[in-house]
């Protein structure tokens, strides 16, 4: 009895062995999702599961879309939860949730775009840089040093004379050289009404591969002081209220909004906006208008206008199911970037 038991010990000694040699010969960049099962001689299951891990790679992006990254590698198109946070290197708009991330994969020229994926076994940590792979700083100074590549270019050689070309697009021109733009995809808040043309600008954006520009940012040098020295401004929207209504119709390039009041309707261009536009939608509009118009029945209409489908990245306590209860939204007179809601009821009793 004894000899069967120190056989009995022997076979499973082995048997371990055997098992642990074959598990230190696993290739740790080849984990596989499946699990092993070691059936004992008393019918007992042991399942090994394969450790998770971190993958970086590198491929085409294809599109992003509600919270949904999607790129093809090796042929295979695949997709991965990524929060507008994930983006790397993009300076800034993450407090609007309007990244130049998202522009630069969404970009209309068909200009394709490779991005450095990490992939997390926490999809919260999952990351993507699409600026490093695709893009090159370029302002109007880079006009003066294609035609002088060892010159010096002073801040009035980098000006150049903006033109509006209809709609949100724009051509940027000095002596050196031309490029066209849009002035959609500036930050929200600096969706302005700028004039048809206007001196002394400079512009910083960002060029694809294939040469386009994605327009970040625009400074207008409007005055000088008794020194001679030039004063700079910036332009924006932050000051004008935003209405809240439904997309009524679309026709071409405008829409008519209705506002909650139910009565006043708004008759706006939508080459202002952060996604595509939809009759029946709900959204925020920016309009350079008093906050009187709400309630007032009017039939409004205006040349400027700057359509939010998402407005719950600017304004405190939104919530969409609430969207027919709220009237406008204002700044914060203490934060630029925060704004905050009048109820519908409210704005109809003052």
């Amino acid at each position: 009895m004894k000899d069967m038991r120190k056989l009995f010990t022997a076979v499973i000694s082995v048997m371990i062995f055997t098992a642990c040699s074959e598990a230190s010969e696993i290739d740790p960049d080849s984990y596989a999702v499946t699990t092993t099962t070691v059936q004992t001689t008393v019918s007992e299951q042991t399942v090994i599961r394969p450790p998770e891990r971190v993958r970086s790679f590198t491929a085409r992006i294809i599109s992003y879309s509600d919270g949904q990254l999607t790129y093809e590698l090796d042929g295979k198109t695949e997709s991965i939860p990524l929060r507008p946070e994930g983006f790397l290197n993009d300076h800034g708009r993450s407090y609007l949730g309007d990244k130049i991330s998202q522009k630069i994969i969404n970009n209309p020229y068909g200009c394709e775009v490779k991005g450095k994926i990490k992939i997390d076994p926490d999809s919260a940590k999952n990351t993507c840089d699409v600026f490093t792979p695709n893009l090159s700083s370029f302002s109007g100074s880079d006009f003066y040093y294609s035609a002088h590549p060892d010159g010096s270019c002073s801040l009035e050689d980098g000006m150049v004379t903006m033109k509006r070309l209809g709609g949100s697009k724009v051509e940027f021109s000095n002596q050196y050289g031309s490029a066209q733009a849009d002035l959609n995809d500036l930050d929200t808040m600096d969706k302005s009404d700028y004039p048809m043309q206007a001196e002394k600008v400079q512009f910083r954006a960002y060029q694809l591969p294939d040469g386009h520009l994605i327009l970040d940012s625009l400074t207008f040098f409007d005055s000088y002081d008794e020194k001679g020295g030039i004063h700079a401004s910036g332009i924006s929207n932050r000051d004008h209220p935003r209405f809240f209504g439904t997309v009524q119709s679309l026709n071409e390039d405008r829409a008519e909004v209705l506002l909650t009041d139910g009565k006043t309707l708004c008759d706006v261009p939508t080459y202002y906006n952060d996604g595509e536009i939809k009759e029946g939608m709900d959204v925020m509009l920016t309009l350079d208008a008093d906050i009187s118009l709400y309630g007032s029945g009017e039939q409004y209409k205006a040349d400027y206008a700057v359509f939010t489908t998402h407005p719950e990245a600017f304004v405190e306590g939104y919530k969409k199911e609430n969207h027919a209860k709220y009237a406008y939204a204002l700044r914060d007179e203490h934060n630029s970037v925060v704004y905050h809601s009048v109820m519908r009821d409210e704005a109809l009793t003052q």
